[in-house]
């Protein structure tokens, strides 16, 4: 149901959603659940969180991860790399959208990670967990949460996760060029 907006986005409530999330590429829509309600202070954290995901264009990069594990749905290695993108997108959006807050807010961000973490009871989102960051492992919590607390931006993972990225992506959409002449031999 629409709830309102947050700079040029529209908020959409979704009580069923196990986090808040920004979905779409040309129209992109903020969607909340009842936790973000929790009070203005996690409704204004999140709403900031997910605003600096659209600033930062997350939600094609996004579009490129699903691609590519479209893709290369049976390679691990991808699988692997496109959830250290995920982790690492998360903590860099934590980074952006904390910057600037002193401690107090940074605390005040972190207990709305922890208050949007907690279900009140809902266990099973169905098919819209894989909107969710928040279905993550409680690991990432306590990363995101560490790192929020320590003022780390940076993750050497990222830099790996890309470079594997596009090395794969290159080298598996590529064909070797003899092979190719010989191909095209063998169809004449």
């Amino acid at each position: 149901e629409p709830y309102g907006e947050a700079g040029k986005l529209p908020v959409y409530l979704v009580k069923s959603l196990p986090s808040p999330c920004l979905a779409g590429v040309l129209r992109p829509r903020i969607y909340i659940n009842a936790q973000a309600l929790a009070s203005d202070v996690v409704l204004h954290m999140t709403l900031r969180h997910e605003l600096t995901h659209y600033k930062r264009l997350d939600h094609i990069g996004n579009v490129g991860r699903g691609m590519l594990l479209t893709l290369y749905w049976f390679h691990p290695l991808v699988w692997y790399c496109s959830e250290l993108f995920r982790c690492d997108c998360e903590t860099a959006c934590d980074a952006t959208a904390t910057r600037g807050m002193d401690q107090t807010e940074r605390e005040s961000y972190g207990m709305a990670l922890i208050t949007l973490a907690s279900r009140g009871g809902q266990r099973d989102a169905g098919r819209l967990v894989c909107l969710s960051t928040m279905s993550g492992s409680k690991k990432l919590l306590k990363e995101r949460i560490t790192q929020l607390a320590k003022g780390r931006t940076f993750r050497f993972a990222a830099v790996v996760a890309i470079l594997l990225a596009i090395v794969l992506g290159c080298t598996m959409c590529t064909v070797p060029h003899q092979e190719e002449k010989q191909n095209q031999s063998e169809n004449s």
